[in-house]
């Protein structure tokens, strides 16, 4: 994944790692469709998950995915708080695996690297939008408009936030 990550930024340019005298990368970049889900083990993983949940984060999970199943094609928005430790992460974890299971694109994002390395294949806002550190009030997002990315985030239905 880095070595592709940095041919990319090295192609806006016009340039590649051969440029340098580093070699190009020779394996295809990580994609959902590339990866191979196995729908039934991760339904079983979250409903085993989610047999275990307390009774605010079930309240919390069953709203979720009875909107989710309700809509279609039109957007919603659940935010969840509480203080460290209440199964934020937990829950989200729940959510990636029934959704994954259902073959609905997730994409687990997080502000910080230690929160992202809680999500399965996490990953930062910073890192998945390519957003700039810090972000200002004119930041803006270098994917271009039909690159891989922006197609692979159309694609997405479910955007964590952990």
């Amino acid at each position: 994944m880095t070595f592709y990550a940095i041919e990319e930024k090295l192609e806006e340019p016009g340039r590649r790692c051969s440029n340098f005298g580093i070699p190009s990368p020779t394996s295809a970049p990580y994609t959902f469709e590339s990866k191979i889900i196995n729908k039934e083990e991760e339904l079983r993983i979250g409903q085993e998950m989610y047999s275990m949940l307390n009774q605010d984060q079930r309240s919390a999970a069953d709203k979720i995915l009875a909107t989710h199943h309700e809509q279609s094609t039109t957007g919603s928005c659940f935010f969840t708080d509480g203080p460290g430790g209440t199964g934020k992460t937990y829950l989200y974890n729940i959510m990636y695996h029934l959704f994954m299971g259902q073959s609905v694109h997730v994409m687990p994002v997080a502000w910080k690297g230690i929160a992202a390395s809680l999500l399965p294949e996490g990953r930062t806002v910073h890192s998945r939008f390519k957003l700039p550190v810090p972000i200002l009030e004119t930041s803006t997002s270098s994917i271009r408009p039909h690159s891989k990315e922006a197609e692979d985030i159309k694609k997405d239905r479910s955007l964590y936030l952990g």
